[in-house]
């Protein structure tokens, strides 16, 4: 059986799973006219001493997902490679509490020097020498019945998984970096349970990084009730409200009664619109948008000094600098913040030890 469609079926599948070992795991989605993807395909593979076992599983037909859960939070680990966005899938299918972890092989590849956001087909041609084929990755995985092509393609997604980890496994561990690499993949599972996507839907803005105070507060509140109604709605946020139309909102070239014949949003929620733009959300208010702002003097030499630090660091440790830190990290701690720095976190006990020394 290649697909399963029935929640007997998924039910049965999940008895010949042992619990003693890891399952690895991938989703396959449609996102082009929803808010929300939508889930279509969940892939699962688990190789042990007795037999290797796969299958694709159909999203669209399974009500039931407890059978999978319940085998998925039972085994040691879950192994995944850039999951960030099957995360998403998980919530849809399994609830917002599953709790299972989660072995992310992109993140074990970057702390083996690799690029830090190095693809499948890449790191199972370095780590197995296999080539995949990707002629599938933009195939309607919506469509019924799925054919033979998609569902071997699926597949290849998880059957290397197993094989490729236990590479990187072992290296990691001759590496001394096997506690870098729990800690990181806990750490995105816990980042990816505690976020607010609505608090922060004025990052989907383009362009509102150039306006503060007042205008950027507006902004923002409308970037924040756009979110709630494309969610409910279940439409690309785009497709309710551009961001040009907010934009010029908050900026005072557009009114809401000059664009509500364009957008009907703005028509059937004019007065709550109104209401908003008059008095924008708190949240918002006294928002540090000087961080928006590019790096003055003084900044740009505490910049330059933390990035050629951090520079070494990765070539003492023979990483990409990306994996210690990224511009924004960098230009925050040169903007002075440091409360966000965790001696936990391995990369962050490397510039709080920097920051040590310059104090």
């Amino acid at each position: 059986m290649a697909l399963i469609s029935t929640t007997s079926d998924l039910e049965l599948f999940c008895t010949q799973l042992n619990p003693e070992f890891g399952i690895a795991i991938d989703t396959e989605f449609m996102r082009q006219n929803t808010f929300f993807a939508i889930p279509a395909v969940v892939q699962i593979a688990q190789d042990n001493p007795e037999h290797s076992i796969s299958i694709c599983i159909d999203a669209t037909k399974i009500s039931d997902w407890s059978s999978l859960v319940n085998k998925l939070e039972t085994v040691p680990f879950c192994l995944a490679h850039s999951p960030d966005q099957d995360f998403e899938i998980f919530d849809q299918l399994f609830g917002p509490e599953w709790n299972f972890t989660i072995y992310d092989t992109q993140v074990a590849a970057a702390l083996l020097g690799e690029q830090p956001q190095i693809s499948y087909a890449k790191i199972i041609d370095l780590i197995l020498g296999l080539e995949i084929d990707k002629s599938q990755s933009r195939t309607n995985w919506l469509r019924r019945p799925l054919s033979k092509a998609q569902i071997d393609y699926a597949l290849a997604d998880v059957i290397h998984l197993t094989a490729t980890w236990e590479k990187l496994k072992e290296k990691l561990e001759h590496e001394e970096r096997i506690a870098w690499f729990y800690s990181d993949c806990q750490r995105a599972i816990e980042h990816h349970k505690k976020t607010e996507p609505t608090k922060k839907a004025w990052n989907s803005v383009k362009g509102i990084k150039r306006l503060s105070g007042r205008k950027f507060a507006i902004a923002a509140s409308l970037a924040y009730w756009r979110e709630e109604k494309a969610r409910k709605a279940d439409l690309p946020r785009r497709w309710l409200l551009p961001d040009d139309a907010i934009l010029d909102i908050a900026e005072g070239n557009e009114s809401v009664k000059s664009l509500k014949n364009k957008w009907s949003v703005l028509a059937k929620n004019e007065q709550s619109v109104t209401d908003l733009i008059e008095t924008p959300l708190e949240i918002y208010d006294n928002y540090p948008t000087q961080n928006f702002e590019p790096l003055n003097t003084v900044e740009k030499t505490a910049y330059k000094a933390i990035k050629a630090y951090c520079n070494t660091q990765a070539e003492h440790l023979k990483l990409d600098p990306a994996v210690i830190a990224n511009r924004k990290t960098l230009e925050k701690i040169a903007r002075g913040e440091k409360d966000f720095l965790d001696a936990s976190n391995w990369r962050h006990s490397l510039i709080i030890k920097y920051l040590e020394t310059i104090q």
